[in-house]
């Protein structure tokens, strides 16, 4: 009634109300839409997954494999008899866990998929706690942009899971009350959750905590010390882990510095909406060259848009909160992810891991002006038709699958070819071996286990996996 007799009143005011009413319905509108398509893009996900013959996620295969190993060697299965748990502290290892636990009672790819789908239910979940905490008055929008960019990216397609489950845990505390925050007893427990689950988001961590402190570090010892048990920990794993792949060399053949700035310029664009399946050692670009030219280009559009946000976020917090936590690492990891320390980390795709935080924490404080709105629902909007592409392309895997070399990405002529590739079925044949043996199939020779950062490793004898190598 109060607003009735001010319209009738004031002409003048009445038609700013009306304005004001119709735009904060549009707002409500759209916000319901925005939730709507967030719901779709899970959906997607869900087909995929169920549509596929197994995960299409690159290294997570592996980690099948490795997770049936440790079921084997949990029953005393001889099938285990060449591998052993490690007797020291492993990071890394969440997914490892949980699958084991799951296989148990399910086959190997079954455990997977349940994982994956509590993967996804928790991280849309804790996506849609950071998008109301963030305070950007458009959090369903925010949620939608945010799906893409930090539950199902090119880490999620890489098998990376565990990097996943810990980022979003590191910036749901980061949008936490800023009293729990501080508290010891909160920073410890996040720090040994962040260990268990993957080294580099504590790390973040870390350094968070302690940008947090300044320019008091005296005054701040408290929530330095609390991180010293998870410190330890990682010490202790560095010190004992005899990891086979640290010899490994990453990065790509690169001459000039053009090439080395172009590069640099890929590794952001990573963080696109667009990933390159590559099955039987075909990419887009000889299965759809319009639609990979067409996926290449909005990566290049998400490149200049978020670079932008990155910019101006990284800018204005130098002005207003130079000494904020947020702001220091953002900083740090715009610095470290460009350098792309791979080679010295002896790890693959550092940079875009290392960029993806400082992304994420630059989404979450820029607030939502009106050119940031129209450029998030671009990419939410860019990033739903892609899955959708994904998810109705007919499944390409065959049994015996055998993939595609890295020799490609040093090529300069085949090089521009394989942009933004990912290679869903790379340790396939492990996951075979894992559902035959479950079968009480015969399994055939067991592979050597890829990966040495896990809590399995290789002991000597004639049984040992990959034919006692």
């Amino acid at each position: 009634m109060e607003t009735t007799r001010v319209l009738s009143r004031d002409p003048g005011l009445a038609r700013v109300t009306e304005d004001r009413g119709r735009g904060s319905l549009r707002a409500g509108q759209a916000e319901g839409a925005s939730l709507l398509l967030a719901g779709c893009f899970l959906a997607l996900m869900l087909v995929i997954l169920f549509r596929c013959p197994m995960p299409p996620m690159q290294d997570f295969c592996e980690w099948i494999y490795q997770s049936f190993l440790a079921k084997s060697l949990l029953l005393g299965s001889p099938l285990a008899s060449g591998v052993a748990f490690k007797t020291w502290p492993v990071p890394n290892g969440l997914e490892q866990n949980v699958m084991t636990g799951l296989m148990l009672v399910l086959s190997p790819i079954a455990a997977a998929r349940t994982f994956l789908v509590g993967y996804l239910l928790l991280g849309t979940l804790l996506l849609y706690r950071i998008s109301r905490r963030a305070g950007t008055g458009h959090p369903n929008l925010l949620l939608f942009v945010l799906l893409p960019l930090l539950l199902v990216n090119s880490s999620f397609w890489a098998g990376e899971v565990n990097f996943q489950i810990a980022l979003l845990l590191f910036l749901s505390y980061v949008v936490c009350d800023p009293v729990d925050r501080c508290r010891p007893l909160v920073i410890l427990l996040v720090s040994l959750l962040l260990f268990v689950t993957h080294i580099l988001p504590l790390l973040f961590l870390c350094f968070y905590v302690f940008f947090e402190t300044l320019p008091g570090v005296l005054a701040g010892w408290k929530r330095l010390l609390a991180l010293a048990p998870a410190c330890a920990l990682a010490l202790w794993w560095h010190a004992a882990d005899p990891r086979v792949d640290k010899a490994t060399s990453f990065s790509p053949n690169l001459h000039g510095p053009a090439q080395w700035l172009a590069y640099r310029a890929y590794v952001f664009s990573k963080l696109g909406v667009y990933h390159d399946f590559v099955y039987g050692g075909l990419g887009d670009f000889a299965r759809d060259k319009p639609l990979y030219l067409a996926g290449v280009a909005a990566n290049g559009l998400v490149l200049l848009c978020l670079g932008a946000v990155l910019i101006k976020f990284l800018w204005d917090a130098l002005r207003t909160r130079p000494f904020a936590g947020a702001t220091l690492l953002a900083h740090q990891c715009t610095v470290a992810g460009l350098v792309d320390p791979a080679t010295l980390l002896r790890n693959a795709n550092v940079g875009e891991r290392l960029l993806l935080p400082a992304v994420a924490l630059a989404v979450l404080g820029s607030g939502m002006g009106a050119w940031r709105r129209p450029v998030y629902a671009g990419i939410g909007t860019a990033a739903l038709l892609l899955l959708a592409a994904t998810a109705l392309a007919p499944p390409r895997y065959q049994p015996g699958y055998q993939e595609v070399g890295l020799s490609v990405v040093n090529d300069p002529h085949q090089r521009t070819h394989v942009f933004f590739w990912t290679r869903p079925y790379d340790f396939a044949g492990r996951v075979e071996y894992a559902e035959r043996a479950a079968a009480h199939q015969p399994p055939g020779p067991a592979p050597a286990l890829a990966f040495g950062e896990g809590m399995l490793r290789m002991v000597p004898g004639p049984a040992a996996a990959g034919g006692g190598k």
